[in-house]
């Protein structure tokens, strides 16, 4: 009986370790947090072919979702050839955060976004 009751103290003393060890990570690694009147935007600069992109926004992506950040993604085209350029499109369109501008369009696209409504 008490090798029973000392096993589950310590898997519970084990579990605790554990989800503090996982929340802390969490807050290191992800600190961000916009104040008022600011948000926040992760830049991705893609130009030419970039065979990756789609990987690179949705390991981002994941990153923000686990981390609770709300964060706006933003795919600044630096002269994406034309398969690279769809695949940014359909990024888009199918995911909510997710935006595509020219990368000399940043400065309009920054303005248009942080205006107070």
């Amino acid at each position: 009986m008490d090798i029973f009751f000392d096993t589950l103290i310590t898997l519970f003393i084990a579990s605790l370790i554990v989800v503090s060890v996982w929340l802390s990570y969490g807050r290191f690694v992800t600190p961000l947090k916009a104040g008022k009147g600011e948000r926040l935007y992760a830049i991705i600069y893609a130009g030419g072919s970039a065979p990756n992109l789609d990987q690179t926004v949705n390991t981002l992506l994941g990153l923000l979702s686990r981390s609770r950040i709300e964060m706006e993604v933003v795919i600044a085209d630096g002269g994406l050839d034309a398969e690279s350029r769809k695949m940014a499109e359909l990024l888009t369109r199918g995911t909510e955060g997710v935006s595509i501008c020219k990368a000399s369009e940043l400065d309009i696209f920054f303005k248009s976004g942080t205006e107070e409504e």
